[in-house]
């Protein structure tokens, strides 16, 4: 594969070697059984499908970028958000069999809007996010939110470096578990600047066997709570 031009902060070359392809960004409505690693910009909006691919992009981004993931999919991405610019990153998983890796770095006076929505029934699933901040006066909020029956695992990663003063993080995961549902969930936080602000949040919430009786002896079915659930929470 052929080498891309890294951005301060971006993964190691080796990081992308697993894509067949490089390829310029271009919006498209889907990305079906691919294996290409895009690069380039992106601004604007765009709402996309991403099904049975392996997904990689590398390049500045502004605007709003919305993606539905569906069957396997492997994705790794790192984004720059140019400076004075915001980036809103949001993606739905309805019980994909997903690795889901994503690289933010900030700008000065960036700001980043990261949603990630997903359903975790049958497989197994992986979101891994690290925002980078090394410019003052940049802020970035991660919220997760998921409905496990299977396996999950979430990482929620940032570097506050030194010249990153005025910067805010806010790093936010909410789970909810049904049947056999577990989820591993794993803050980091490297704060090197005390002008910054930075937290981190996690909630598991599942019904106790009192609570299941109490649904129980009053005819509510464990499915029609996962769809309300799933309605409430996800909006799917």
């Amino acid at each position: 594969m052929q080498k891309i031009k890294r951005f301060r902060g971006s993964p190691a070359q080796d990081y992308f070697s697993g894509f067949n392809s490089v390829k310029k960004f271009e919006p498209t409505s889907s990305f079906i059984n691919k294996n290409i690693l895009y690069t380039g910009s992106f601004s604007g909006k765009l709402i996309t499908k991403v099904k049975d691919s392996s997904f990689g992009f590398h390049g500045q981004a502004k605007g709003e970028l919305n993606f539905c993931f569906e069957g396997k999919c492997i994705v790794k991405r790192f984004f720059r958000i140019p400076p004075n610019e915001t980036l809103k990153l949001t993606y739905l998983s309805n019980d994909s069999d997903s690795i889901i890796e994503d690289y933010v770095y900030m700008s000065e006076n960036s700001k980043l809007d990261y949603v990630g929505k997903f359903v975790c029934e049958k497989n197994k699933f992986k979101n891994f996010v690290k925002i980078i901040h090394e410019e003052p006066n940049a802020k970035s909020e991660v919220n997760i939110k998921g409905i496990v029956s299977s396996k999950v695992d979430i990482i929620t990663s940032a570097e506050v470096l030194e010249g990153s003063k005025g910067s805010k993080v806010s790093l936010n995961s909410i789970v909810f578990l049904f049947d056999e549902g577990r989820v591993n969930a794993l803050p980091e936080l490297n704060v090197e600047t005390p002008f910054s602000r930075v937290s981190h949040s996690f909630r598991k919430i599942k019904f106790t066997p009192e609570q299941l009786f109490y649904l129980e002896s009053r005819k509510v079915k464990m499915d029609d709570i996962k769809n309300f659930q799933k309605k409430t929470l996800l909006g799917v």
